[in-house]
Formats: structure tokens, sequence, C-alpha cells
């Protein structure tokens, strides 16, 4: 539904619901987000510095309790010549994983535009909110497609091997790559917020490792006319910055995400393998 909203925290007069950014009849929906650094007691005082302010300007909708599983292929496999290391999803930031009972797969979406050149010559860039865009993808036979990409056939054609499949048959993924292989299991609770009526959603995580993290999203819908839906993906990305700005959150470069910290902590191989890839560099991580 088409809602027209006031430029809430400097953001985008765009019509929003539940951190959407509405405006075409595309099916395809990206994710803009932006991690925030959480110390744990803050989440505990009355006076929280940024995130009591943040949560202050939110509505709380849910406390969920999830698991996440991460797949990835633990050995190079022969059919992907162009990927000759280990983990071809996770260096090229594809995160395939089990949340809950469903599967799911989320894919970047570059940004080549000119201004996105421009930016990263600026040299404050450092100093501002790191954001991602990515598709997630939730129908079995759009991951298998989408894999195939990377991983290659290995032997065949899969949309036409799998054409007469059920779109959430599974079998497609695990008997085309039989060896993905889980690497990292994290079970999370969450918090979720919709902040000022609709412009973005929080999300607050807690990690069965004792790790705490923070995120913003906005999802932006597609569009085919040209150059609409770059101009969609920057008001997003402005947004999520206006926010941290307006409530001084600790979202720049280096921030690890979930994946990441965990790795960083539980296998120092495949993190330092994530680091000689060029991932961590890519999310502005020294280290």
């Amino acid at each position: 539904m088409w809602r027209r909203t006031t430029a809430l925290g400097g953001c985008p007069r765009r019509g929003y619901a539940n951190g959407r950014l509405l405006g075409s009849n595309s099916q395809k929906w990206i994710e803009v987000e932006a991690k925030f650094r959480i110390d744990a007691s803050a989440l505990l005082s009355p006076s929280g510095g940024g995130i009591a302010s943040l949560i202050a300007h939110s509505r709380m909708l849910s406390r969920t309790v999830f698991t996440d599983t991460y797949y990835d292929l633990t050995d190079p496999p022969d059919h992907c010549p162009h990927y000759p290391h280990h983990y071809p999803l996770t260096t090229n930031d594809i995160w395939l994983r089990r949340r809950n009972r469903g599967l799911e797969c989320k894919v970047p979406i570059i940004d080549t535009s000119e201004s996105n050149e421009t930016k990263k010559n600026d040299p404050n860039q450092h100093t501002l909110p790191r954001v991602d865009r990515y598709e997630e993808l939730s129908r079995v036979s759009d991951i298998v497609a989408r894999l195939s990409r990377v991983l290659g056939n290995n032997g065949g054609d899969a949309q036409l091997a799998y054409a007469n499949a059920d779109d959430d048959d599974e079998n497609q993924l695990w008997m085309r790559w039989p060896t993905l292989r889980p690497f990292c299991r994290i079970e999370s609770t969450r918090t979720k917020y919709d902040y000022k009526g609709g412009t973005a959603t929080i999300d607050i995580d807690e990690t069965d490792f004792g790790y705490h993290i923070g995120e913003i999203e906005v999802m932006v819908e597609g569009s085919d006319v040209p150059g609409e839906m770059q101009r969609r993906l920057r008001d997003a990305e402005s947004c999520i910055q206006r926010i941290c700005a307006e409530h001084a959150l600790d979202s720049g470069a280096s921030i690890r995400g979930k994946v990441l910290e965990y790795v960083a902590r539980n296998n120092r191989p495949l993190y330092a393998l994530w680091q000689q890839s060029g991932l961590l560099k890519s999310k502005g991580i020294a280290s």
C-alpha cells in the first residue's frame, strides 16, 4: 500500500511501510542495511547513549529467537576454475543459510554508478556508516539458479534440470552441490523495532556466544525504469546515514557482523582466508 510520509529525521519524502521504500510493481526487493555497535551495558542503562535515543524514537514490534546455519563448499569444486580457493560463496559475499527451517541466500548488489566511485574517493568516507545492499532469495529454485553462476552447474543446466521441480524442493540444491557443508551455527535473540512510523526497521541482536549487534534496514522495491533503482537505493542509504548521525550511533567501518565475529573467534584459518580473498577489505575491516 502506497503511503506518503513527511521527511522524518532527514529521510527522503517517499512512501515507506514497515521499512520498505515503495514505488513500483516489481517483485524484487533489495535490503539496504547498516550495522552499529552495541555495548551490552548500554542496553541496561536508561541513559544508554545513542541506542537509548534510537529506541525512544521507535516502537517495539517483536522479540524472537532463531537459529542460523551457514553453508559453503569447504573444498574448491573442479567445475569452478575461477574460484580456486575454498569457500567460493562467502569469499564473494554470498551467504547461504538455513534460518530455523527455511533456506535463504543473501546476494550482494554492487553499486557501479559514477556517484559510488566518487564516494569511494571521498577522504571522509571512512567516517560514514557502512551501508550494504543485498537481494535476499528464499525460493529454492531462485537460489539454485543464482548459485549456479558462481559454482557452475556441476554437469548440467540448473534451469532445465529442475524445470519441473517444486520451487521449494531442497533436493535440487543438495543433489547439485552435495559437498555444501555447514561452517557456522548461531542462535540469536532479536528485538525488532519500527522507527518513526515505518521509516526503517531496527534489529537488536544478542547471540548465544555473547555478541551484541544492531542493524538499521530499509527495504527498497525494484524498478525497471532506467536510473530509478539507483535513485531509490541512494535515498535509502541517505536515510540510514541520517538516522545514524541523528542518534550518534557507532556505525563506521570495521564493524563485524555476527558471522564474521563468530568466525574471528572460532575459526581463524577461515577468517584468514576471508582476509586474503578481499572480503574483509570490501567491508572496511582491517583485521
